[in-house]
């Protein structure tokens, strides 16, 4: 009983149907799962400092990496748009559950970077997020990522 690991269980997953699609121009990809918030940076024993969001930010990436061709990324110096949607399954979860802003930076967090799919979150020149209410997911919500490359409208 003693030193056996439990089984991790994935937060994230992709269910046969969901949508996904990717271009040399963009991408849009269903993950299911809780939609997480960026939480602050934190300090640990011996005051070291630590991400919290470290372990379920790479378990996002590698998901939705899962879901794109591979070696799919955007140049370095392209603009790009950002749209995410978060889905959650009652309306109490919705306003005691992470800023918009947070919830975005999240999942920007996970996806930009070296050898990630957006090189520099600085390219996003455009941001769409939503919060919604879906009461038809059961038990969990989803987040919904799309990437494209940016044409900015002059309004």
């Amino acid at each position: 009983m003693f030193g056996r690991k439990k089984k991790k269980v994935s937060h994230y997953r992709v269910l046969e149907g969901d949508m996904k699609h990717a271009t040399a121009n963009s991408f849009e990809v269903v993950l299911r799962g809780k939609p997480e918030s960026w939480r602050r940076v934190a300090r640990g024993r011996n005051n070291n400092v630590y991400n919290p969001n470290g372990p379920l930010q790479r378990e996002f990436y590698q998901t939705l990496r899962q879901q794109l061709p591979n070696g799919y990324s955007f140049a370095e110096r392209q603009e790009l748009q950002v749209t995410t949607v978060f889905a959650f399954n009652n309306d109490r979860v919705i306003t005691s559950r992470g800023d918009v802003d947070n919830l975005a930076k999240f999942v920007l967090d996970a996806i930009s970077g070296d050898g990630k799919i957006i090189p520099n979150d600085a390219q996003v020149v455009k941001l769409i997020t939503e919060k919604i209410i879906d009461v038809g997911l059961g038990e969990i919500g989803y987040t919904k990522v799309m990437v494209s490359k940016s044409v900015i409208e002059i309004m």
